[in-house]
Formats: C-alpha cells, sequence, structure tokens
C-alpha cells in the first residue's frame, strides 16, 4: 500500500490568509492506511505583538500545544486524506480544507478543520466511496506566554504542555493530556479519557480551576488553586491538591487522596475513597459505599441512600 505525500511547506508572515500554498508531492510506505493517502506539510508563523487571546478550531487529527521560544505564534501542520489519486486529493482540499489564520483586533483565530461531513453524498459519489473518507490535521501549535488561549477541538488526541497560559478548553472525543500549566484552567469535555497534572503546582495566587467532563475517566494529580470538577460517568482519581475541591459525580468510583483544604463531594452512584485530608470534608451520597481514613478535621456525611460508610483516623468530629 503506498502513502503520498503532498508537501505544502514554507514560512508565511502574511496574515488572513489560506495557506495551502507551494504544493510538491512525495511518495513514502504507510501501513497505517488501507486506501491510497494523501498529505502535506505547512508551517506558519505570526507575530504576536498587542495580541492578547488566540482561539482556535480544530477537527479530525491530534493537536499539541506548546511554548513559543519567542513573540511568535507558530504552527507545523501535516494534512491527510485518502482519496483514489492525487487529483481527486487536490480537488478535497482545495474545496474543503479551511487551515488559515486570521486576525481581528488583538485576537487571532486559528481554523484547521476539513469542512464536510459523513452525510457529504456528492463527495462520497465523487471519490467513489460509500462513506466519505478519513481525513485528519495533526498540528502543533507554539504560542507565547501570557496570551489567553481558547480551543474548541471536535476530535482527536489534544496536549497541551509547558504553558503559561490562561486555558479555555472544549474537546468532543479523544484523549486529553494538559500538564506544566501556571494559569486559570476551564475544561469541557464530551468524551474520552482526561489527565490533568502540574497545573499551578506549588504556584501562589488565586487561580481557577473548573473540569467538566461527560464520559470517560479522568485522572487529576498536583494541582494549585480553587478547583470544581463536575464529571457525568467514569471513574475519578485525584491526588496531591492544594486548595479547596469540589466534586460533583453521577456514576463511577471516586479516589481523592492528599487534599490540604475543605473537600466536598456531592455523588450520585458509585463508591468513594478519601485519604490524607489535611481540611474537612464534606459527602452527599445516594448510593455506593464510603472510605475515609486520616482527615485533620470534622468529616460530613448526608444523604447516604445504601452501602457501608467507614470513617477513620479523623482529627475532627463526625456528622452524620
Amino acid at each position: 500500500m503506498i502513502l503520498v505525500i503532498v508537501s505544502i511547506t514554507g514560512i508565511l508572515q502574511a496574515q488572513n490568509e489560506i495557506i495551502t500554498k507551494g504544493i510538491t508531492l512525495k511518495e513514502t510506505n504507510d501501513d497505517s492506511f488501507v486506501h491510497k493517502a494523501f498529505g502535506g506539510e505547512i508551517e506558519l508563523s505570526i507575530s504576536t505583538e498587542d495580541i492578547t487571546r488566540i482561539k482556535m478550531e480544530t477537527g479530525a487529527g491530534k493537536v499539541k500545544l506548546m511554548p513559543s521560544e519567542d513573540d511568535q505564534f507558530s504552527i507545523h501542520a501535516e494534512v491527510v486524506v485518502v482519496a483514489n489519486n492525487v487529483k481527486s486529493a487536490y480537488a478535497i482540499i482545495d474545496k474543503y480544507l479551511n487551515l488559515g489564520v486570521s486576525r481581528n483586533n488583538n485576537e487571532l483565530l486559528l481554523q484547521s478543520l476539513f469542512e464536510y461531513d459523513d452525510n457529504d453524498g456528492d463527495l462520497r459519489e465523487t471519490l467513489g466511496f460509500l462513506k466519505v473518507p478519513e481525513r485528519k490535521i495533526n498540528i502543533t501549535v507554539s504560542v507565547p506566554n501570557n496570551i489567553d488561549i481558547r480551543i474548541n477541538d471536535r476530535s482527536g488526541g489534544l496536549v497541551i504542555a509547558d504553558l503559561i497560559n490562561n486555558l479555555d478548553v472544549t474537546d468532543g472525543s479523544g484523549h486529553l493530556r494538559i500538564e506544566n500549566i501556571i494559569g486559570n484552567l476551564k475544561l469541557e469535555d464530551a468524551s474520552g479519557s482526561i489527565n490533568v497534572s502540574k497545573v499551578n503546582f506549588g504556584e501562589t495566587g488565586d487561580y481557577q480551576i473548573y473540569i467538566k467532563d461527560h464520559s470517560g475517566g479522568i485522572s487529576v494529580n498536583k494541582i494549585t488553586g480553587n478547583r470544581t470538577i463536575d464529571d457525568s460517568s467514569g471513574g475519578m482519581h485525584v491526588d496531591k491538591v492544594i486548595g479547596d475541591l469540589v466534586i460533583h459525580y453521577s456514576s463511577g468510583e471516586i479516589d481523592v487522596s492528599h487534599v490540604s483544604g475543605i473537600l466536598t463531594i456531592n455523588d450520585t452512584s458509585g463508591a468513594i475513597v478519601a485519604t490524607n485530608i489535611k481540611g474537612s470534608i464534606r459527602v452527599s451520597d445516594t448510593s455506593g459505599g464510603i472510605y475515609i481514613n486520616k482527615v485533620t478535621e470534622d468529616v460530613t456525611v448526608k444523604n447516604d441512600g445504601s452501602g457501608g460508610v467507614t470513617v477513620q483516623n479523623i482529627e475532627g468530629k463526625l456528622r452524620r
């Protein structure tokens, strides 16, 4: 099986441009695709002078955000489409690819997606496939410090690491990893696992962290700030938190440890384990067992509908 790569290269300084220019071809083998696949690489760099916010809209494919070494907002994108031949690949890119950066006053907007969906009958007929074939854009984005970032990622893996920026993240599906961040964090995820670690850990300041997840497991480790986690289903593991923590949970097991602050858990169903809490605990639970151990202040348990309750080694009072 042959993978043909459309190479789209060059560094652009201009703004308000669609950046699919200077196409060349090269051929390579890739066993990850059943049909022929055609792809390309694009590089873009734009100054962030006077920019206060960057918005990103990304589609299928892997997305990585990392720090910039200067004041440039830079991207490296690999575009991949499945098609019968090179001509069809060019036609898809020319008609459906939306990959570009625009500026509106103090805001940059990056769009990196294909503007068609699986119900595009004309496209299926043109390509000769029973369904719209795979297409994706794998993109690495470098951003300077202290610029607010808002990203809406529809599908595919998302990694955000080593940034000093406020983050507002909406993720449709795919694994999500956020680590080594200094700044406020707002995260809403529809499905897929979430791993958040080292957010403001050891820092001082009034940082706000809000995580809302509809489906999939959550792991949160080493975070500082006022935190709220709102989850519908899937297991949750939280460890090493500095500050107050509020958890709203519908279904699944909760394991929380090493919290320095007030811990509040509102749970509908599933087991709850809370250990090594330097503060008080308030638990409201409808169904599932509760195990609490090593707490320096009061423990309050309310609305425990079913399941056993075990409380050990508390320095405050137990309130029921």
